[in-house]
């Protein structure tokens, strides 16, 4: 079976074509665990089918590392309007559209440095929910602790795994840590649900955490340094977009599952 691994700022995802492998059977919890796995296999963040639908549009299904399927991620987003760029042969010049598990997403192609995704679920209305942790919760199609600190040079993954597995968030939650850089900069570090550990960028948790930011200083344009290299968050009117780049790792082939 034919894939492609992409890495968006560190995070890392195998792509497969869904039609060619699994348009009968989706892959198994533990077969996607498998693959993801690390030092025996691929490895990855995450895996992701990719099903063209129109000339401009493919479904998107993802899979955390984990096995389990989840709504959809902001760097896989990238992962996927590249690839349907380079493999698919869809023209740049064109918006793609990715349908996600609950929403479409529009996503600019300009070139492989500055993919820009329009963020169509950013959710605030429960803010509160976070409060007994001095922090913010947002859903950006997945749901995201936020909190500020003084310093995050050292990862605080006691709080973050205490807070991942806080019963009052339903389906747990991605916990993201930042700090102010400059006027319009912070740097962000994220624990990942279905990942479970710190990935080198989080694009959903890069938005949630810049939003945050911009409530608090009123800025409309964010730099964000992640782990794995830096991305931009801009406010347009009520839009918000997430851009940055996504790179073909390699290409590969695996055993019939």
């Amino acid at each position: 079976m034919r894939f492609h691994k992409y890495s968006s700022t560190g995070n890392d995802f195998i792509i497969f074509d869904h039609q060619a492998y699994f348009q009968s059977t989706p892959p198994s919890p533990d077969w996607v665990q498998k693959v993801c796995k690390r030092k025996v296999s691929v490895g990855a963040d995450g895996l992701i089918l990719v099903k063209k639908m129109d000339k401009n549009t493919v479904a998107m299904t993802y899979f955390n590392s984990d096995g389990q399927e989840v709504e959809m991620c902001g760097n896989g987003l990238r992962a996927v309007a590249r690839y349907c760029c380079e493999v698919m042969r869809f023209q740049r010049s064109q918006s793609v559209y990715v349908k996600t598990k609950n929403s479409e997403y529009e996503v600019l192609v300009p070139n492989y440095l500055n993919i820009k995704i329009k963020m169509a679920e950013v959710d605030q209305s429960k803010s509160s929910l976070a409060d007994k942790y001095d922090a913010s919760y947002l859903e950006i199609g997945v749901p995201h602790v936020v909190k500020e600190l003084e310093s995050i040079s050292s990862f605080p993954l006691d709080l973050a795994l205490e807070i991942r597995n806080d019963h009052i968030f339903k389906n747990g939650t991605n916990v993201n840590f930042f700090t102010q850089v400059s006027q319009n900069e912070i740097r962000v570090r994220t624990f990942e649900r279905g990942v479970e550990a710190e990935t080198l960028s989080c694009g959903t948790g890069v938005t949630a955490s810049a939003i945050t930011f911009m409530w608090q200083t009123g800025v409309d344009k964010v730099f964000v340094r992640t782990e794995g290299g830096q991305l931009i968050i801009s406010k347009l009117g009520e839009d918000y977009f997430l851009e940055g780049p996504s790179d073909l790792v390699f290409i590969g082939e695996l055993p019939e599952v």
